[in-house]
């Protein structure tokens, strides 16, 4: 175990990191599927609509950040505890014939 105190840093960067990610992803999808239902033309891709296409990467975007926000707030609310289980050994018998 280290005794330095990086441990806890690198997991705490690590769940933030991914958070932020997600935020980032999110927003991503929302921006992409604005350009598609609102930018482009319905004849832009004759094999699908472009503009449902859009409004699922919105609804999926939106959902998204939704999810990664409720479980950024999770993650704040809790508590870490470190537990130290300091056992100690019994005294050591007195020699035989004591």
């Amino acid at each position: 175990m280290r005794q330095d105190g990086l441990e806890g840093l690198a997991v705490s960067s690590v769940l933030t990191g991914g958070t932020t990610m997600a935020v980032g992803l999110s927003i991503f999808l929302i921006a992409l599927g604005a350009v598609l239902s609102f930018a482009l033309d319905r004849d832009f891709v004759s094999v699908f609509n472009v503009n449902v296409v859009g409004f699922i990467l919105m609804a999926v975007g939106v959902l998204g950040l939704i999810m990664s926000l409720v479980v950024n707030s999770q993650r704040t609310r809790t508590q870490h505890r470190t537990v130290v289980d300091d056992r100690r050994l019994p005294p050591d018998p007195p020699p035989p014939g004591y």
